[in-house]
């Protein structure tokens, strides 16, 4: 049972690859122990639109397919809790008028399908987390530690990328030490959870250390990501036989 649902929540269909199929294992052999739903971290970025679109709307689409296929399987199923990375919003000054609409539609669209709907802005105030105090962390460390950090190349030119972040560089060690200092939190907050990840492997370094889903943000074709996508999903869309198999049996 834990490898049929270990397969189907990397299959082809939904994942891009399964290099963390040894820690998802873990997490679904815990859960059926326990008999209980399997949790899903789903981090979701904010960005400059005041809006849903199709992009937005294809990840959740394929979301909402794994958690009925996984329903086949395991009748405790999993719940996913999203977590609206408002606080980033606001380091990378995108404006209120965009960034609120878009998180109270998100916030109704999500909580419409069960699912649990939080503001990363909350995490932020419960563990003493603000800009003020990202900024006073970043004037104590110096440059030092940015300059020995591994991804600083690509986190500077997403920067230079933003219109309203300021110059690159501060914008880039302000986002890089803000995801930093809340990743405890986050890993604190979300045990035995797996994390859905939609962006580039060269980011994990910013990541909770959470077992990672790998998942396409959506078709290429179809529209623009709301984040990265490296590849194009694989074209068959149908299960594997044996998943197939074994989803009717235990349906």
């Amino acid at each position: 049972m834990v490898e049929c649902i270990t397969a189907l929540l990397l299959h082809q269909r939904f994942a891009r690859e399964r290099s963390e199929r040894h820690a998802v294992a873990r997490v679904v052999r815990n859960a059926s122990v326990s008999r209980s739903t399997i949790h899903i971290l789903v981090p979701w970025g904010i960005g400059e639109k005041a809006s849903l679109d199709l992009a937005d709307e294809s990840a959740l689409s394929l979301l909402e397919d794994v958690r009925q296929e996984v329903r086949k399987l395991w009748h405790p199923g999993i719940e996913y809790t999203f977590l609206l990375a408002d606080s980033h919003a606001d380091l990378n000054r995108v404006p209120r008028a965009m960034s609120w609409p878009y998180a109270a539609q998100m916030y109704d669209r999500i909580t419409t399908t069960g699912s649990r709907c939080l503001r990363l802005s909350h995490l932020w105030d419960r563990s003493g987390l603000s800009p003020a105090r990202v900024d006073r962390t970043l004037r104590r460390l110096g440059q030092a530690w940015w300059e020995r950090f591994p991804i600083r190349g690509l986190l500077k030119a997403q920067a230079s990328r933003r219109s309203l972040c300021g110059p690159p560089e501060l914008a880039a060690m302000r986002y890089a030490l803000a995801r930093l200092l809340e990743r405890p939190f986050v890993e604190t907050a979300f045990p035995d959870h797996l994390m859905v990840f939609y962006g580039r492997r060269e980011m994990w370094p910013l990541l909770p250390r959470l077992p990672r889903l790998l998942y396409w943000s959506c078709r290429k074709g179809v529209s623009c990501p709301p984040w990265y996508m490296t590849h194009s999903p694989a074209s068959s869309t149908s299960l594997d036989p044996a998943l197939q198999n074994a989803s009717e049996s235990l349906a």
